[in-house]
């Protein structure tokens, strides 16, 4: 009896708390909800939270892609298109709950220039940015240096620190550099607003990170063209040729040899060697020749060339000349039939030739045409 008024007292409550779940769970599907986000709003408003994250990075600009003005993603300021391939400063992260993620950007005077997606910016390992194929020639034409590295410590390439530029560590000096050739194999748009090549020489030797500004690009391995007013002897055997790609020859050496050329410009190609663009005295252009098959002149009388042999005088008509700016010295006058010693010779820009006379006792007596003797 007793236990049979207890398991009624226990039913009867299991029913109120069993209608009063009831009622409570009704009264929230049916409770104005108005004042609560739906799904889409609560999806929109979850995509918005986002997180950040200072840094001190440094990435280079890889697509045109927008900027914009503040985490808020409302207002572009523009595009990244102007900024390809430089180096900007990346100080911050910003990471949406989209999946979507943003750089802060500024530049190397710490201008702002805005938030862009980091599917836009390639990652560098530092200031220098990161480094571009190249595959051309260049000839230094300041007397800058090279470096070693552009800003970290060439011996721990652990050590983070970057050094200022007037700190960095001289590869070649500027000396050693200047008016030659070389080839570029890659670049870096530094940070600090400069692109630098990486240059070796014909040997493949590394000869360091060189400025930019401190080059001129050229058309091939030949260099770029440098200004020349000089005059040469041609003394070898050497061609002289057309272009530097076919090598095509423009005058054989038969009719180069031993005359005199006016030097109007020179390149210093990759391979090492120096050629001059030489004219004529009619100023007729006779090609491009290698510099160690000639020699270089005072003036245009060119460089002396070595004859010793006996020459006779044969005319009374001729002066007798102290230098080639043609202050006389004596003439043939009285010097008719008589032998002299031609110790050297000059064929001399005008297109004649000059010997340099001596008694056969060793006394100087000048320069004379060799049309005045024999």
């Amino acid at each position: 009896m007793k236990k049979n008024v207890v398991n009624f007292i226990i039913l009867s409550m299991l029913g109120i708390w069993g209608t009063w779940g009831e009622i409570k769970a009704d009264a929230m599907i049916h409770t104005d909800q108005s004042n609560y986000p739906s799904s889409s709003e609560t999806t929109a408003v979850s995509q918005n939270l986002e997180t950040k994250q200072s840094l001190e990075s440094y990435g280079n600009v890889t697509k045109d892609s927008s900027l914009w003005q503040d985490t808020s993603f409302k207002k572009q300021i523009g595009k990244s298109g102007k900024f390809l391939n430089i180096t900007l400063k990346i100080t911050e992260k910003i990471d949406k709950k989209n999946g979507e993620s943003y750089f802060r950007l500024e530049n190397n005077q710490k201008k702002f220039i805005g938030y862009i997606n980091v599917n836009a910016i390639s990652i560098a390992n530092g200031q220098e940015g990161n480094y571009f194929n190249e595959n051309r020639y260049i000839t230094v034409n300041k007397a800058w240096p090279s470096y070693r590295t552009l800003g970290w410590d060439p011996d721990n390439v652990f050590n983070t620190h970057y050094y200022p530029s007037s700190q960095w560590p001289q590869k070649n000096i500027g000396a050693k550099l200047v008016n030659k050739t070389y080839k570029v194999t890659s670049s870096y748009n530094h940070f600090n607003g400069a692109t630098y090549y990486v240059i070796i020489d014909n040997t493949n030797n590394f000869m360091g990170y060189i400025d930019s500004r401190a080059t001129k690009i050229a058309a091939g391995a030949q260099g770029t063209w440098q200004p020349e007013n000089r005059y040469i002897t041609v003394m070898k055997n050497y061609n002289s040729y057309k272009n530097f790609n076919k090598w095509t020859v423009a005058s054989k050496y038969t009719s180069l040899k031993y005359h005199t050329y006016k030097v109007t410009g020179k390149y210093t190609h990759f391979n090492g060697n120096t050629y001059y663009s030489i004219v004529n005295n009619k100023n007729k252009w006779v090609g491009y020749i290698n510099s160690q098959g000639t020699y270089k002149g005072k003036g245009q009388q060119g460089s002396y060339i070595s004859t010793n042999k006996k020459v006779r005088i044969i005319s009374k008509n001729y002066n007798i000349y102290s230098n080639f700016n043609w202050k006389i010295k004596s003439s043939t006058k009285n010097r008719l039939n008589k032998t002299y010693i031609a110790k050297t010779m000059y064929r001399h820009f005008n297109g004649s030739l000059y010997y340099s006379i001596y008694t056969p006792g060793g006394t100087w007596i000048g320069y004379i045409n060799a049309t005045g003797t024999k």
